[in-house]
């Protein structure tokens, strides 16, 4: 059967700078129709930003029938992409994503059309409105919305969850009636495999980006509205501080128009973290180099904020970690997510919760055998369930025999109102415009006028630049007066150390210096002041630091100068000491000389007469 694809690009396998999640669903599509036997027609939006050639071809993995891609203003205006759609004469259209059932609602005519939802408009819009704080920002989602409710035969979501949404909208739409009570009207298409993607067998990035035994934690895809980036930076940052193993990777950045921020907060989170250098943020990769980053990673990780965007829709960036076996940590929000928790193929933490992150991560990173039953697990989840043909086996199955919704006539009324609603807007657009083009003429002229008081400024820097060169030669002789002053102080350096050569000869005696310690460093304390206050009347503001070593290095010089002098009384003790025993040996040789003199003399005659004498009387 020969159906058209309305799709976004760049697709997976063309070579790009960015390759976004709504190419991945359009490929999706398009090889589920041709697994089931469908010749496909594609045309493709090719996203301004993605740095792709306008004449790139089809990836050769995707083997339709017909290939046209078209810039933005071709696809979304004119009538170009009704005439080639004519050309290709198919039996129905399938327009994938928001964009293109948007402009498919525009031009289809009586093609029946099956829309696909990748993802709800509206809580995307208040996902973008929380941020910018802007709830306007809403009501271009609604007014897009509505002519795609109103004018689409069979719809796709991404999530069971979303599925419900989609019928509560159709209904509030006007697409509840008697003639839809038994007709299924949306059906589930989840995101899909992709069979081209792979990791690196041998990676380059090892020891070059991070080191060899690096345990590298990935983040892949953009920064958007939904990602909970406080959350990601607390749990890697506090799993950084307990294993300096880990590094963190990113590919993908910010969005343009749709969210710049989220990614520029998280940068400027990383930018003050302490572990600094083991964040990697690469922004966008080309498609072909992923496979080095999948190849890199240990496990990947995804924070979201608690927003209904993500607990309706789903994880693009899911399947391609599955596909390659890198084992997946999330918050347990989306549908997905949930799914591949209850299952045992990842790791789930409730939203906000960065200390359950920062253990899922040190745990991972400490079982490498756990992470690979994980992977195993996800892996064997998805290839039973997640497959191109078997996700987009209802739309196959419509497209043998692609038929109008019932109540396609009674929703003319409808989709009138909604056109010229739409054509009101178109106008007031165009005013909008021409009131632009009028500013910009009025900016030109004040361009010229600010380029005339750019010369006069020029005239203005040379003055000044002359008054500089003044100020060169003020600063010359500063330096001159400084150099002064430095020698001023370098003179009272000299007095403070006379004045602490005086404190060491106040006291010699070591008891006194021992008992009277305690009041001599406070009144050297109170002579430092002084001394410090004379020096800082040359030196400016001292730090407090300086201050203390300076008075440390007092002290160590006066123990020093005070152990010095104890050594010499010791040694001139010493010296008294030797002498006194020096003369007590002399006396000593004097008494014993006295002795033996006292004996002889003892034993002389008349000593014995004497004696005889004294005892007679």
């Amino acid at each position: 059967m020969n159906v058209t694809v309305l799709g976004m690009g760049p697709l997976p396998g063309q070579e790009s700078d960015k390759t976004h999640a709504p190419g991945i669903r359009t490929a999706q599509f398009v090889r589920g129709l041709i697994a089931g036997g469908h010749d496909v027609s594609l045309a493709v939006r090719t996203h301004t930003e993605a740095g792709i050639a306008a004449d790139a071809a089809a990836p050769s993995d995707l083997p339709v029938a017909n290939y046209q891609s078209f810039s933005d203003e071709e696809f979304m205006t004119g009538d170009t992409l009704r005439r080639v759609i004519g050309q290709w004469a198919p039996r129905a259209l399938v327009a994938v994503t928001f964009l293109p059932s948007f402009r498919a609602a525009k031009i289809a005519g009586d093609f029946p059309v099956w829309m696909d939802l990748f993802g709800e408009p509206l809580a995307e819009g208040q996902a973008k409105a929380a941020l910018l704080g802007d709830d306007e920002v809403i009501q271009p989602y609604y007014d897009m919305l509505m002519p795609i409710l109103q004018r689409g035969d069979r719809f796709s979501a991404v999530s069971r969850a979303q599925a419900n949404a989609l019928e509560g909208q159709l209904a509030l739409a006007g697409r509840m009636s008697r003639r839809t009570a038994y007709y299924r009207t949306v059906h589930t298409i989840p995101c899909a495999l992709d069979p081209t993607v792979s990791r690196a067998s041998t990676n380059p990035l090892r020891g070059t980006l991070v080191p060899e035994d690096a345990f590298v934690v990935l983040w892949s895809g953009g920064f958007n509205t939904w990602c909970d980036v406080d959350t990601l930076y607390l749990g890697i940052e506090k799993a950084m501080s307990h294993n300096d193993k880990i590094h963190f990777v990113s590919t993908g950045g910010a969005l343009g128009e749709q969210d710049s921020s989220t990614y520029a907060h998280f940068a400027n989170l990383v930018d003050r973290s302490t572990c600094k250098a083991r964040y990697h943020l690469e922004g966008w990769i080309p498609y072909s180099r992923l496979g080095d980053y999948y190849g890199l990673a240990d496990v990947a990780v995804n924070s979201d904020r608690s927003l209904l965007e993500v607990r309706l829709g789903t994880k693009t960036r899911f399947m391609e970690w599955i596909a390659c076996h890198i084992p997946i940590i999330t918050s347990r929000l989306s549908e997905l997510s949930r799914d591949l928790e209850r299952t045992k193929g990842a790791l789930g933490f409730a939203p906000g919760d960065g200390e359950a992150l920062a253990t899922h991560l040190l745990w991972a990173a400490a079982n490498p055998e756990g992470l690979t039953t994980i992977s195993s697990r996800a892996h064997q989840f998805a290839t039973s369930r997640l497959t191109a043909e078997s996700t987009v086996h209802s739309t196959s199955q419509w497209a043998r025999r692609p038929r109008r919704a019932p109540d396609w006539r009674g929703g003319l009324g409808l989709m009138q109102a909604g056109e010229l609603r739409m054509r009101r807007e178109l106008e007031l657009t165009q005013n909008h415009v021409r009131n632009l083009d009028e500013t910009i003429a009025h900016l030109k002229e004040a361009v010229e006028g600010a380029r005339h008081e750019t010369d006069l400024a020029r005239q203005e820097t040379e003055e000044v630049r002359g008054q500089v060169t003044k100020a060169e030669e003020k600063s010359v002789q500063f330096e001159g007066e400084i150099s002064k002053l430095i020698a001023d102080r370098d003179h009272w350096k000299e007095n403070s150390a006379k004045l602490q050569e005086r404190l060491t000869t106040q006291d010699q005696d070591f008891t006194r210096l021992r008992d009277g310690l305690d009041q001599q460093i406070q009144q050297q304390r109170e002579l430092l002041d002084e001394v410090a206050k004379q020096l800082r009347y040359w030196e400016g503001i001292v730090r407090k630091r300086d201050s203390r070593i300076s008075e440390l290095e007092t002290k160590a010089a006066e123990v020093q100068r005070e152990h010095l002098e104890m050594q010499g009384q010791i040694t001139t003790l010493r010296r008294e000491i030797e002498r006194l025993t020096a003369g007590l040996a002399d006396r000593e040789q004097q008494v014993a000389e006295l002795s033996a003199w006292g004996e002889r003399v003892r034993g002389t005659l008349p000593y014995k007469m004497y004696k005889f004498v004294k005892r007679g009387s």
